[in-house]
């Protein structure tokens, strides 16, 4: 997965082989030197684009990237048997733990800001890059590490900006204390790669889901969590534009963030109705995750798109925490598939739901005409989530007096977080040996085209001219002091012996491993 573009020779950016690029960054003494440069780029006028024929005799390092984006459209991480959508798992990879004779070399990386960043694990794959398991040298706090490859994020002409808009949600998340929306503590990239490091989730609501029936009041906490989460961007101009269980994370005490902000939108505009506000007519996001305005082209028509096609996403998502499923109501491998699903029965999904406020809840987020549908604001006033309800005398039918629901709860706490989360496990640690793999060679084997290539070089320039301006890269951040982390949300219970340890500023293995 970790593609590189080349290696910097006599200032040339020249293509090498993957074994050597192995051997390269993933030997025990490599790290990223804090005193290096942010963006150690190569001076315009010294820039040479990545070719295939850069000199005579280079061999390609090769990047399918369209194998990549194909998987895009099935998942964006680990689907529900654990197996990566982009990766090769081998067959071997069902025993879980791993010796520490298996174990390679620690590998730490450090920011330009000085800190270092040791790897313990791999936590996922997706679409965009991989996600490891970190701890911090000074603090000895754990992280989630995303290292995004632009060889794969610039491969689209759009690339570059998506990291841009997605690193811009998580500054807006932390710097304005948006307890349901994924924050960042720190950014940076170099020739090659994009570093996030983010708050460690030990779930995501695909695993909850995936353990079984989750309990009335689980499912209400939840859908109140989320509808803040989509209040708090939708109120801050953003669209989300791929909403799914994989893109919601839980935090050690049991509270959701909303992530994965790669296709996210920022709407211009700073006056004005968000939700009225048309969006760009990109087609993004996942199949059976789908708005209707996005893929309902029958008359010949393309739809207006706004912030409404998060919520309609959203209720999709509730819909599977309420009914316990792990894949969407309309489920498909492709925009058409899903829409003869949502047009043969527009309306089964309430056939698996028996709490009427439930199902009046999914209809004002599920309406098929975006102008139908309720906006965030709206939804989190919803009966559903109100502390009093009326109740019905079955004797006479007729209402009564109002009564307070057994799984309601204050909104305001909830947003303070003055309320419990969902129950949480220690974390264990790895279940699966590849998960302590490093490094992953068989991420590599991909293959570019021209179109590809052309993007990729675009982009890289853009980052090339910054570095030869003097100025700072886009993806240089730094969370304001004291929001490393969030005590809020608590640190995760370790029930594991990690495999590596810092010894003073040095890596090296857990003895007691």
């Amino acid at each position: 997965m970790a593609a590189n573009v080349g290696l910097r020779l006599t200032g040339r950016l020249w293509p090498v082989p993957c074994a050597i690029f192995q051997l390269l960054l993933f030997s025990p003494g490599y790290h990223l030197s804090p005193l290096a440069s942010p963006t150690s780029r190569l001076p315009e006028d010294k820039f040479v684009p990545w070719s295939p024929v850069a000199r005579v005799g280079a061999i390609e390092l090769p990047l399918d990237v369209r194998g990549v984006k194909r998987a895009a459209s099935s998942s964006d991480g680990l689907d529900q048997e654990g197996t990566s959508s982009i990766s090769h798992r081998e067959d071997d990879a069902t025993a879980s733990g791993s010796s520490a004779s298996e174990l390679e070399d620690p590998l730490a990386f450090w920011s330009p800001f000085g800190d270092g960043y040791l790897l313990q694990c791999v936590l996922g794959d997706g679409t965009q890059g991989r996600v490891f398991l970190v701890e911090e040298a000074s603090n000895h706090q754990y992280y989630a590490l995303k290292l995004i490859p632009k060889r794969l994020q610039y491969s689209s002409s759009l690339g570059r900006r998506d990291a841009i808009a997605e690193l811009y949600c998580m500054k807006l998340a932390v710097e304005n204390d948006l307890p349901f929306l994924m924050p960042v503590y720190r950014s940076w990239d170099d020739e090659d790669h994009i570093f996030f490091i983010l708050p460690f989730c030990p779930e995501t609501l695909h695993h909850r889901v995936s353990k079984g029936s989750i309990s009335a009041a689980e499912a209400k906490h939840i859908a109140a969590e989320l509808i803040l989460a989509l209040r708090d961007l939708h109120s801050r101009r953003v669209a989300h534009r791929d909403i799914k269980l994989d893109n919601i994370f839980i935090s050690s005490n049991g509270h959701l963030m909303l992530g994965d902000f790669g296709f996210a939108y920022q709407i211009p505009d700073e006056n004005g109705d968000p939700y009225q506000h048309l969006l760009p007519l990109e087609f993004v996001g996942t199949p059976g995750y789908y708005a209707p305005e996005i893929i309902d082209r029958d008359d010949g028509t393309i739809k207006e798109r706004t912030c409404k096609g998060d919520i309609y996403t959203m209720g999709l998502v509730l819909h599977q925490v309420f009914t316990g499923n792990t894949m969407p109501y309309c489920d498909g491998e492709d925009d058409i598939v899903q829409l003869a699903k949502m047009k043969a029965s527009p309306r089964g999904w309430a056939n698996s739901i028996k709490d009427k406020l439930v199902i009046d809840l999914l209809d004002k987020m599920l309406a098929w005409n975006p102008e139908e549908r309720w906006t965030a604001g709206q939804l989190i006033n919803h009966p559903y989530f109100t502390n009093i309800t009326p109740s019905v005398d079955t004797t006479r039918n007729t209402p009564t007096a109002k009564r307070q629901r057994r799984d309601s709860f204050n909104i305001n706490a909830l947003y303070e977080r003055k309320c419990s989360g969902l129950n949480m496990a220690p974390f264990c640690g790895p279940q699966w040996r590849y998960e302590y793999r490093l490094t992953m060679p068989d991420m590599l084997d991909f293959e570019t085209d021209e179109e590809q290539r052309d993007a990729f070089n675009e982009q890289l320039m853009i980052d090339a001219e910054l570095d030869a301006a003097c100025k700072p890269s886009d993806f240089l951040y730094k969370c304001p002091p004291g929001k490393e982390t969030d005590r809020r949300h608590s640190d995760f219970v370790v029930n594991w012996d990690p495999p590596y340890v810092w010894k003073g500023q040095v890596p090296a293995f857990n003895d007691e491993y």
